[in-house]
């Protein structure tokens, strides 16, 4: 009985500090995300759907989140990255654009 007692407590001990990280995690994400809503964060990192995870440990949860994070983390460098390239390509259009204005296709 008492190492079930001992598992129990070192499970809580280890939910509490996984709960904190992801306490932290969300906080984080909202500081760099302030257009969204509460409820749209918590949609957004896989913390809330449309499963009834109410039994779900935190550790899956927190698995979760990370994984949320690297995807949107991801889809930011890939949307800068392509603004950036369309940028560029626009500006050095428009340089060729300035450098010849009277030059016409004959």
């Amino acid at each position: 009985m008492d190492e079930i007692i001992k598992k129990h407590n070192e499970l809580c001990a280890q939910r509490q500090t996984t709960n904190i990280e992801i306490a932290k995690l969300l906080l984080d994400y909202l500081e760099r995300n302030p257009h969204e809503r509460f409820i749209q964060a918590l949609w957004n990192l896989n913390i809330v759907d449309k499963s009834d995870r109410f039994s779900e440990e935190s550790v899956i949860t927190l698995s979760k989140i990370k994984r949320q994070l690297e995807m949107h983390e991801e889809m930011k460098r890939n949307m800068y990255a392509k603004r950036g390239s369309e940028e560029e390509t626009n500006s050095v259009d428009k340089g060729e654009q300035r450098e010849n204005p009277d030059e016409t296709d004959a």
